[in-house]
């Protein structure tokens, strides 16, 4: 069941299906639907309102055997097969001809092509090379060949484009009567949604019991939280035998900077809000005996642990930034931790006061961070908190 639901895709049933990316989906959502339902068996059918059926578009779907990918079967229409046959046909024996004429080639010149061209210095370059292949200029002393395919080849292949026009020209038509059944069981998908998320409600039910999860608070101005757990640091150190702190704390402004020693909380602070604000959001029970807060219309973690490929940790933080900046006028919440961390104190410093400055002019604005930096301005709406630090008198006992 779990795995079924795991694999159910997002459908937006406003909109119609329009290409071959929506049958994929649509197919997938189905196939799922279907096999909860035979899961679920006919009485929590019921009672879940798994009541559509979908075997006749099911199995149109699957005609080729039960699988959440999508390919244009021959069984749609026979011309696909026949067509199919001709590329796969005159394919090989275009590669026949070809393999002749590149055995000759190596026969006659020594070369032995393999990518369909080759670079060659100048110096190496003979006369009888413009029998076999076209000669362009690579660089100042070294040009490409590539083989003089006869005639006969080169119509081959123009025959091949002409077939695979006709193949996608079937498939077409095919994905477009696939669609028009599709849209036969749109009032069907919308019921399916609302069937689905009864029994999301009955996971997440399960989910509340098993953690001793709490209904959380969406209507306040501020962001409380009495012992709030986040939940995968709790259960590893529950396996080492260690007591696990829990947050209880109140954040009365919309800026909160969050100071501290290494391993002295932060980042554990910073996720304890994220984990207990997404499940919020997602209309879950929270891992807190009290938790009140706000819904944001989007959440941003600038935490930096990934890198775009080809930017430097700097630049991908940046980056990430601007992206999330671009949507400034919503209501948001952001959560940083250690920001411009890779750069110097310098210039970090100026960045961040920079940011807090403007976020500081915002009420659509909840800001989260955790630095080690000294020189950060106290601008209106923010607070300055600092962890405990070390029990000193338990750690010398």
């Amino acid at each position: 069941m779990k795995y079924h639901l795991k694999n159910i895709p997002y459908i937006n049933s406003s909109k119609e299906p329009s290409d071959i990316t929506d049958v994929f989906i649509y197919k997938k959502f189905i196939n799922n639907y279907v096999f909860i339902k035979e899961t679920l068996g006919k009485k929590n059918s019921r009672k879940f309102g798994f009541k559509q059926d979908y075997k006749e578009i099911f199995d149109f779907l699957n005609c080729d055997g039960v699988s959440d990918t999508f390919y244009i079967s021959e069984k749609y229409n026979p011309q696909l097969a026949e067509v199919r046959k001709k590329i796969s046909d005159i394919s090989k024996k275009i590669d026949e001809k070809k393999n002749e004429f590149l055995n000759l080639i190596k026969e006659k010149t020594g070369l032995e092509i393999k990518n369909e061209f080759l670079v060659v210095d100048n110096e190496n370059l003979k006369n009888e090379f413009q029998n076999y292949f076209f000669i362009d200029v690579y660089d100042s002393k070294r040009v490409l060949l590539k083989p003089k395919y006869s005639n006969e080849i080169i119509d081959l292949i123009r025959k091949r484009e002409e077939y695979v026009s006709e193949e996608k020209k079937i498939e077409s038509e095919v994905v477009a009567k696939i669609i028009e059944k599709l849209k036969n069981y749109l009032s069907f998908i919308s019921d399916s949604i609302t069937s689905i998320e009864n029994l999301i409600a009955v996971a997440s039910a399960e989910l509340a019991s098993k953690f001793n999860l709490t209904r959380p608070d969406i209507n306040s101005k501020n962001i409380y939280i009495k012992k709030g757990v986040f939940i995968p640091l709790k259960e590893e150190l529950a396996k080492n035998k260690i007591e696990y702190t829990p947050l209880d704390f109140e954040f009365t402004k919309n800026i909160n900077i969050i100071k501290g020693s290494n391993m002295g909380g932060k980042t554990v602070v910073l996720k304890t809000v994220v984990l207990l604000q997404l499940m919020a959001q997602y209309g879950l029970f929270v891992s807190a005996e009290k938790f009140s807060t706000r819904l944001f219309d989007d959440i941003y973690v600038l935490f930096g642990d990934e890198e775009l490929k080809g930017l430097s940790s700097f630049a991908s933080e940046i980056y990430d930034f601007v992206e999330f900046y671009k949507n400034i006028s919503k209501n948001v919440l952001v959560i940083s931790d250690e920001f411009a961390r890779t750069t110097n104190s310098f210039e970090a410093s100026s960045l961040i006061n920079a940011i807090i400055s403007d976020f500081s002019e915002r009420k659509n604005i909840y800001f989260f961070l955790a630095t080690h930096l000294e020189n950060i301005s106290k601008f209106k709406n923010t607070d300055f908190l600092c962890m405990m630090g070390f029990d000193k008198k338990n750690m010398k006992s």
